[in-house]
């Protein structure tokens, strides 16, 4: 065996120099791979939550409305006529009848809403 067969035995295989051929498409290392993928499911989760926000920051007023990570004292903060619906480990899911709810969340302190009750959105 030549010196350069056994240092290639020796290297791990994410560093073993690979002879692209016909068909075959070069592997990245795993670290290289991560910094790919990342960005883009975080960019994929920013857009899908944003995608959900526009309907309430449009004034579109869903039958609830999530609220994610509620500060404390968002519900004194808005007074009454708010009902709660559910209490999950994500937030609250709330409900109004006031057209212009999101809008008061918003000014009560809320940082993130999404839209709850439609089929498709967050839990019914």
């Amino acid at each position: 065996m030549t010196t350069e067969a056994a240092n290639l035995r020796a290297m791990p295989i994410h560093e073993a120099p690979s002879i692209p051929g016909p068909g075959r498409a070069r592997v990245p290392p795993p670290a290289r791979r991560v910094r790919i993928v990342a960005p883009a499911l975080a960019i994929i989760a920013t857009a899908w939550v944003a995608t959900l926000t526009m309907p309430l920051a449009l004034g579109v007023t869903p039958p609830a409305i999530l609220v994610v990570l509620p500060r404390e004292g968002l519900l004194a903060a808005l007074g009454p006529g708010v009902r709660v619906l559910s209490d999950h480990p994500l937030g609250l899911i709330l409900q109004s009848d006031d057209p212009r709810f999101a809008p008061a969340l918003w000014r009560a302190g809320a940082r993130v809403l999404l839209p709850a009750g439609l089929s498709g959105c967050a839990p019914e």
